[in-house]
């Protein structure tokens, strides 16, 4: 379903009826129900689509051979029960070599219950400067055979959250090195990690992460480090030794005896950190 703005009111009728968040673009692109084969001349139309909605289907088992190299106006991406995607941007040298970015004015990506999926992104390469510099909000859940998120650097200058929820394979979330460039995660102010119980890394590059504030954490026991503490960055320090990073206005939720095993490259910045417990569970009262 393909619908430009005016020319019908049902694009209005049906965003209100599916969800109360459901976004409001001038063009989306919304494919449920795919069975073996998909439309040749998708390409075409998803050049032009702003929002784009795969939901319960069976054929495409990349996003990536949709040729997304095309998708130069995509701001939003919600991938649904795709029962045959193994990984979602599986990036060839060939598309490396292209001038234009990557997905570069996408915005927001949400992914749940992929449940073949081993990679989210694999990039053989250094991708153009912009590819996903747009990326604001990234939401995974429910993706039981997912190890890793990014597999090579990029420069994630707008990320803002991150949430990963309920995948019980995850290790990393951004693995490799090239992540520590000039400007990345510096707008990253929240990180949410759920149920991931063989999460061990977030990130192995040392980063600087000015605006982080909120770190929740449960059901993550081998989770060892936060990327909090010491970075070298050319905007922290002139020099090529790593500095201490503020922290005082950093807030983590998580779980005492997990808080109690973490590992830090210096004590005085756990002790500048505020520390919430989960909540216990409350059952309701028996009559």
């Amino acid at each position: 379903m393909f619908v430009p703005r005016g020319r019908t009111r049902y694009n209005d009728i049906y965003m209100r009826t599916k969800s109360p968040s459901f976004p409001y673009y001038d063009r989306f692109l919304e494919c449920a129900g795919g069975g073996k084969r998909f439309p040749k001349y998708i390409s075409n139309v998803l050049s032009h689509t702003q929002f784009l909605s795969l939901y319960d289907d069976r054929s495409i088992k990349r996003l990536s051979d949709l040729q997304v190299e095309k998708m130069a106006e995509l701001k939003e991406c919600w991938i649904e029960k795709c029962y045959s995607m193994e990984t979602v941007f599986d990036l060839k040298p060939s598309d490396l070599a292209k001038p234009e970015p990557i997905l570069g004015c996408l915005e927001k990506l949400r992914i749940s219950e992929v449940m073949k999926a081993t990679n989210m992104c694999i990039i053989p390469g250094s991708l153009k400067r912009g590819s996903f510099g747009c990326l604001k909000h990234m939401h995974l859940e429910y993706c039981p055979r997912l190890l890793n998120v990014f597999t090579a650097g990029l420069c994630l200058e707008n990320l803002e959250v991150v949430e990963i929820k309920f995948c019980a394979r995850l290790q990393k979330v951004f693995s490799g090195k090239g992540y520590n460039v000039e400007g990345s995660f510096s707008k990253l102010h929240t990180l949410c990690f759920i149920e991931l119980p063989v999460l061990t890394s977030i990130i192995e590059d040392v980063v600087y992460m000015p605006s982080l504030t909120k770190i929740k954490v449960k059901g993550c026991p081998k989770l060892g480090m936060l990327p909090l503490g010491y970075a070298t960055s050319n905007r922290a320090s002139s020099s090529k030794h790593p500095v201490l990073l503020n922290v005082t206005s950093v807030v983590v939720s998580g779980e005492p005896d997990w808080w109690d095993r973490l590992q830090w490259a210096d004590q005085n910045v756990k002790e500048q950190i505020s520390f919430k417990s989960w909540p216990l569970l409350k059952f309701p009262r028996q009559a």
